[in-house]
């Protein structure tokens, strides 16, 4: 090995992210699949089921935590059930990744369109680069107290909202707590994508977010219609809830006012 080569090597042993990244995106190219696509799909499809079940694992057998978290399990196929082969590497590269890079940072976008993008180019989407989506929420609006609420319709991977996210952690993290996030696509792996990026964050960093809710319909043609695909809470705005649909229910009567 020429000198040359030696430098580039140390260089890249020096980057603990480009590292992380390239740890995660071999082992979604180890995963069997039809495409790109289809082993985004896989990866996606688990670790977003296995993050929401750590977490109500851990809420049944140790009491109330920070965080509640519902997903569609069915949203990305029924073909993944955990225990194949590629899932232990998977997963711990992920999160490996999520801890290496910084809260809220986007990384599934650049995957997806690296990764996906060298396959059919149907499968391929752009979504807004991380260092663009960083840039632009700086332009937004300090979010008032009273109105702590962020939405994209069209969400991609989540750059937008995790740039927004990022921004705001480094602030301070504690104004999250009373953020509420809404996040919609059209195409199921977008949103859970953007779904698994949102919770992975809150649960790696513990940096909790008051509700996330992610739809996953055409915006335009279903604009009336509450498709949602993922939601998490806060333990206090999950209860809070929860007495908000007691009292209604008491009013008109359907339930005892102590039921």
């Amino acid at each position: 090995m020429n000198k040359s080569a030696s430098k580039k090597k140390a260089k890249l042993a020096l980057n603990p992210r480009e590292a992380a990244y390239q740890r995660l995106l071999k082992a979604i190219q180890a995963i069997p699949g039809d495409s790109p696509r289809d082993q985004m799909r896989k990866f996606t499809a688990f670790a977003l089921k296995v993050c929401v079940l750590n977490e109500t694992v851990d809420l049944s057998g140790f009491g109330a935590k920070p965080l509640v978290a519902w997903c569609d399990e069915t949203l990305l196929g029924n073909d993944v059930k955990g225990t194949e082969a590629w899932c232990y590497e998977a997963g711990q590269a992920y999160g490996s990744a999520v801890e290496t890079f910084e809260p809220f940072e986007c990384i599934l976008g650049r995957l997806f369109t690296e990764f996906v993008g060298s396959g059919k180019a149907d499968d391929c989407q752009f979504f807004t680069p991380w260092h663009v989506a960083s840039f632009l929420a700086g332009f937004y609006a300090k979010p008032d107290k009273d109105e702590l609420q962020m939405c994209d319709p069209c969400c991609g991977a989540g750059a937008l909202l995790l740039g927004k996210l990022n921004q705001l952690a480094k602030e301070d993290a504690t104004v999250l707590r009373g953020m509420e996030v809404f996040a919609n696509d059209r195409d199921p792996l977008c949103a859970a994508m953007t779904a698994l990026q949102l919770l992975s964050n809150q649960l790696i960093w513990r940096m909790p977010i008051r509700q996330v809710f992610v739809e996953c319909k055409d915006i335009i043609t279903h604009y009336t219609e509450s498709r949602a695909v993922f939601v998490s809470w806060i333990w206090t705005r999950f209860i809070a809830m929860k007495e908000e649909v007691r009292v209604e229910k008491a009013a008109r009567g359907l339930v005892g006012g102590d039921g």
